[in-house]
């Protein structure tokens, strides 16, 4: 089943899922204080400081916006971080999560951001959406909010994790929010609003117990399996799989005999 564009954007505005497009982040605030708290750390010497410095001011010479420039700042004044965004790089996930869940701990408040923003998307390149959810919405609406330029990018995650985590609700509110919040917005991929708009025309057709909700729901379950995770959440899931494949079977030979 397909939905137009018009019908979706009228799914978009209904009151059921409205929500409040979020206040704009002063990107040049962000930076700002990053300078300002890069001078004030103890833990990092003169020439650090002074590079970190260099890299804002030519960076704003040049007066190109880049979501990354935090990033790279504190790449170069933390080789820890740059080993973890290599490890992350070559996909060795595993080393990427223990470094940067250590980084976390920091008392650079912009490299514990950070942190949390690329553990997050090693989590996900792993298919571990519960352990990347919090670590996202830490950024989106949580301590570390004002300390990225990774936000939107974050609120995209943000969605996809919720509806890999079968809560439908709380994805098309996310996603819905992050195509308000970036419209018409130079920095933020089309790709990534693609993206966001392709996932909410998915979760907009799902009714509770049909096959599309059925299947979501074993891709759910097997990816838990994979994962060596058979908790209650997932034995719960496949119980209601069970129980919803019954139903649809009977609806099916009712009307096959009704026929």
């Amino acid at each position: 089943m397909k939905i137009t564009t018009t019908l979706l954007m009228m799914l978009m505005c209904t009151t059921a899922f409205a929500v409040d497009t979020p206040l704009p982040i002063d990107n040049d605030g962000v930076i700002d204080d990053f300078v300002q708290q890069c001078q004030k750390n103890d833990a990092l010497d003169g020439a650090k400081r002074d590079a970190v410095a260099k890299m804002i001011k030519k960076y704003r010479a040049e007066d190109a916006y880049d979501t990354d420039i935090i990033t790279h700042a504190l790449s170069d004044v933390y080789p820890t971080f740059s080993d973890a965004l290599d490890a992350l790089g070559e996909e060795e996930t595993d080393k990427a999560v223990k470094i940067l869940g250590e980084l976390q701990k920091s008392k650079d408040p912009y490299l514990a951001a950070h942190a949390a923003f690329f553990q997050a998307r090693a989590y996900i390149m792993d298919d571990k959406y519960e352990q990347a959810l919090p670590l996202v919405t830490s950024i989106t609406n949580g301590k570390h909010n004002e300390r990225t330029l990774y936000r939107d990018e974050a609120m995209f995650l943000e969605g996809v994790c919720q509806a890999k985590t079968l809560q439908p609700k709380p994805a098309m509110e996310t996603l819905q929010s992050f195509l308000r919040a970036t419209e018409g917005s130079e920095t933020v991929s089309e790709r990534m609003r693609v993206g966001a708009m392709h996932l909410l025309n998915e979760l907009a057709v799902i009714d509770e117990g049909s096959i599309i909700d059925v299947q979501n729901r074993m891709e759910y379950s097997y990816r838990r399996l994979a994962l060596k995770n058979s908790g209650k959440r997932t034995q719960e899931e496949q119980d209601r799989i069970i129980a919803m494949l019954d139903k649809l079977i009977e609806e099916a030979e009712n009307k096959e005999g009704g026929t």
